[in-house]
């Protein structure tokens, strides 16, 4: 028996072929999809009070206290000192004492006013503002990173006016 590779039956049934294995690319591709948002659903879900409460709190008869702003975790940025910088990322000390991981990848943009710095020239004791999202565990992924001036800059000098 011989497959004549010109025939049209045999071009109908490769094209019937390379149709179901483009459709089953896409279903695969949709499972991944899916099961990557279920997966980031799930952990985002476990450590809930984590993210927007904090470490060591939880719901009960004092939530209105625990809620009034200063404990809330923004899962969309940060700001505060650099208390630890390694090739993992950062740990930032807000304010109010709490401590916050950042992940910093390639993709991070990183400024001193128009500057723009990389991880290397970042340093214990800067004071930055950090934008980036929260991912499954709770950690925020920087995507811009602004390190502010320091603050202890002597105010202006005040002209005599005559």
């Amino acid at each position: 028996m011989t497959i004549d590779l010109q025939s049209r039956q045999f071009k109908i049934a490769l094209l019937i072929i390379g149709g179901l294995i483009v459709l089953l690319l896409v279903f695969q591709a949709g499972s991944f999809v899916g099961f990557k948002k279920a997966k980031f659903s799930c952990h985002w879900a476990e450590n809930y009070e984590k993210n927007f409460i904090g470490p060591g709190k939880g719901f009960g008869k004092k939530i209105g206290r625990e809620l009034a702003g200063k404990d809330l975790f923004n899962a969309h940025g940060i700001a505060g000192a650099i208390i630890k910088a390694d090739d993992e990322g950062l740990v930032i000390k807000e304010p109010n004492g709490t401590e916050k991981a950042v992940s910093v990848n390639g993709n991070t943009v990183i400024n001193r006013f128009r500057d723009t710095l990389t991880t290397a020239d970042l340093k214990i004791g800067d004071k930055v503002v950090i934008i980036g999202s929260a991912n499954e565990l709770g950690v925020l992924e920087a995507k811009l990173i602004r390190v502010l001036p320091p603050t202890d800059l002597a105010p202006p000098p005040i002209l005599p006016t005559n």
